[in-house]
């Protein structure tokens, strides 16, 4: 395949290379995300905080404290960010390069910006819809299935 660097895989790893991804990695890839946006958030935090005693407009170095729906505001934003910027650029986010996994559309081609966008913020907005993954025989969740969309087991590198 064309602008695909290939590796020596361990035997597992090689069988399950291209199969749809199930519950466990697929939760453990979006909790590792979640993790990404949330020390974007603390370090948000502390960069105004910082940012403000700098400047003077405080004289103690405190942090941003917002309002509990500016925290939910915020954190939903870059949550959405997270995703749809790892899944329209290369089809996978940190946690799931972390655990092999990439998300396509049904066919096997890239998401593009719009749809990664779309699965972003109904990801982010209902986590719940993962769950479903683990009832569907074919490893979808509602989300998948709405936007035409598939994880798989993919460890090769691609040159974007």
């Amino acid at each position: 395949v064309t602008g695909v660097q290939t590796c020596a895989l361990p035997i597992w790893a090689a069988a399950l290379q291209g199969q749809q991804a199930g519950i466990v990695s697929r939760a453990l890839a979006d909790l590792i995300d979640f993790g990404v946006a949330q020390a974007i958030f603390f370090g948000s935090i502390l960069g105004v905080g910082l940012i403000r005693y700098v400047l003077g407009a405080d004289r103690r170095l405190t942090t941003w404290q917002p309002s509990t729906l500016g925290v939910v505001a915020v954190q939903y934003v870059l949550l959405v960010l997270v995703f749809a910027i790892g899944w329209g650029g290369g089809g996978r986010t940190f946690g799931k390069a972390i655990l092999g996994l990439r998300v396509r559309r049904a066919d096997g081609r890239p998401l593009g910006w719009g749809r990664a966008l779309l699965r972003a913020g109904l990801c982010a907005a209902a986590p719940w819809v993962l769950g479903f993954v683990a009832l569907s025989r074919k490893n979808r969740g509602i989300h998948d299935v709405l936007l035409g969309t598939r994880v798989t087991y993919d460890w090769a590198r691609r040159r974007v």
